[in-house]
This record gives structure tokens, sequence and C-alpha cells, in this order.
């Protein structure tokens, strides 16, 4: 269901996995399968010749998705997953809260669910992740918010011993996008709006004006499946600056020639119109260039996998990595043989 852990092999040879299904029924008409809309979050058992033992799937509605799962002693199998709106296994039962909620479950090797808990997702922007750790009989033992994510994998799932339950999670799209909605007051997701009030609130939260902008836009395209046009962004920015923005050079218009950024399934791709290079200050980003974000330290990093150089009219070198310090305002540019060029703390805009 998502970039994570989502498959154990137990010391027995069997195979213990987790992710999302669909139903399907027979079309009449076309005498082929459709799909239903919502897709269920699903355990399953499979021993060494790839035979399903047992296959559990959720009895609910709205969409759910099982994304990792761990085992402790081999006898003690958690999962870890997201609901929209009810939630069931056997007899156990949760309703998430508004726009969706993290649900834990714990099972036995025969695929009965012992219990089954709800895990309250934190609604202010800034958290990108969380942590939680969860003992046995799933009584929660910590839990903290994070603004930042550094692994590779969207969830991480350990167990110990003692049956305790390590996870750090991220927080899913669908969930932020939904919180972003609430902000229309029923009206549909508007991206502009959200880029702005997201911009206000880290500014409330001490994120220089140099960068708050730029974390919105990030935190957004962070999440897989994710896109933004360049049209969006140079309208958040009007309204941002009253239409009085800070260049008189006219180079940010230039953001306009971007088609779109989209997030796909972790790795980010731009898109120019025509096809066309295009400068933005001093960057250079070429048709499909492509990159991955990540929270180092609780900072923006974006690796630049290929098409982004920094430099002027002469002189173009390939950018490694951009960094957003989000305590000085600095943009920090790595680029060519790890050259580091870090930008004066003013209002700018990639």
């Amino acid at each position: 269901a998502d970039n994570s852990i989502n498959i154990y092999a137990s010391d027995e040879g069997d195979t213990y996995l987790t992710g999302m299904i669909f139903n399907e029924s027979l079309n009449k008409g076309t005498a082929g399968k459709e799909r239903t809309n919502n897709p269920h979050a699903f355990i399953a058992r499979i021993d060494r010749n790839n035979k399903i033992k047992w296959l559990k799937k959720d009895n609910s509605q709205g969409s759910n998705f099982g994304y990792c799962l761990s085992m402790a002693n081999e006898k003690m199998l958690y999962v870890l997953g997201y609901f929209e709106d009810t939630l069931s296994f056997g007899k156990n039962k949760i309703v998430a809260q508004k726009n969706g909620s993290f649900f834990i479950a714990r099972l036995n090797a025969s695929g009965n669910a012992l219990w089954l808990k709800k895990i309250i997702l934190p609604t202010d922007s800034l958290s990108q992740g969380l942590t939680f750790v969860i003992d046995s009989s799933g009584a929660i033992k910590y839990y903290m918010p994070n603004d930042h994510f550094p692994h590779g994998e969207n969830y991480l799932m350990k167990t110990d011993e003692k049956g305790y339950c390590y996870v750090y999670a991220i927080i899913p799209h669908r969930f932020i996008a939904s919180e972003a909605s609430a902000f229309q007051s029923g009206k549909e997701f508007d991206i502009v709006d959200y880029l702005v009030d997201c911009n206000e609130d880290l500014k409330r939260n001490n994120y220089p004006g140099s960068v708050s902008l730029l974390y919105s836009i990030f935190q957004y395209l962070f999440h897989a499946g994710t896109s933004i046009g360049g049209h969006s962004i140079m309208e958040a920015i009007r309204k941002i600056y009253n239409d009085q923005i800070p260049d008189k050079s006219n180079r940010y218009i230039n953001i306009e020639k971007v088609d779109e950024i989209v997030n796909l399934n972790g790795i980010t791709l731009l898109k120019t119109i025509n096809h066309q290079p295009v400068t933005l200050n001093h960057l250079q980003v070429k048709d499909d260039s492509k990159m991955k974000l990540s929270y180092i330290n609780g900072n923006a990093r974006i690796d630049v996998l290929y098409g982004i150089k920094i430099g002027n009219d002469q002189v173009w070198n390939d950018v490694n990595y951009i960094l957003l310090d989000k305590t000085t305002g600095e943009i920090i540019y790595n680029y060519d043989n790890q050259y580091i060029k870090r930008m004066p703390v003013h209002s700018q805009i990639l």
C-alpha cells in the first residue's frame, strides 16, 4: 500500500503479508470484472509453497490500507495501517477521527485479532511524522509528533522480546489533503489557499519568511501522488505578497513556465511547458527534472537526480542537493564537485 516493510518471513518458512485489496465483481454488461471504489486492508499468511493459510480482510466502511507489520517471538504479529471511517477485525471495531486515523492490531499466528487500537493523527501543519510505542496489551506508552521523517521507508515498525512495538510513521497524504480542505468549510480542496494558510502557519511557528513558502510546497509534495503546477504556486505568491512581489526583474514570473511538479512513488518529477528549460533566479531546470525529497535533522532536503543546475548565463553547474535551513532561513546548494553555496537570508523562491 505504500513505501514500507509489509512482508515478514518467519523462522518456520511462512510469510506474513499486509497491504490493500479491492473487491471484484462480475460485470454482466461486459462479462468482465470491475473494482469497487474502496480498498480494504488485509493480512495474510502464506506457506513456503505460496499457498494461502489464511487471509483476513477488514469488514468496514471507507478506504483502508495495511502499511507494515512486525512479529515478536514468532508469536505476536503487529500490523499498522490507515483507515478513514470504521474498521473491524473479528469482534474488534474502532471509529476513525475526522479524515482518518492510524490503526494497529495484534494478531496471533492463526490470524485472530487479539486487540485493535486507533492511533490519533496530529492535525497541525508542522507534523510530518509520528513516533509511538505500544505494549503487548495495546497500551500506548509513548506518543510524539515529528516535523521530519529521515527514512527511506514511510513506515517503520520494530518489536522487542517483551512485545513492545516501536513505530515511526509518516502522516498519510490522504489525511493531510483532507485536513487542508477543512479550511474551505466544505468546499473542494484549493491548493492555493492551502499554500497561503500553511505559509502563515509556519511563520507563526518561527519559520523564516525566506523558506516558509518553500516548506509549504515541500510538505505538500513530500507525499506520493501529489502534484502542483507553476501557475498555482505563482497565485499563492501573489496572495502572500498582495500582488507586490519583491522582484523588479520579474524573474519569478518564470515559475508559471513550470507545467507540473508531481511526486510519483517517492520520485518528484518536474515538467515544463513546451518541454523547454526554465530559469528561476539562479537555477535552471530542465523538462523531466527528477528529485528525491527528504528530511535531514528536521530540515528539508532536495536531492537532485537529474536536470537542475545553478549558475548564470555563462556557467551552469549540476546541483547535487538543496537544503532549506528552517532555523537560519538559508538556502544551501551543494553542486558540482561538492562545492557549497549559501544564499543570503532574504525572500527567495525556487
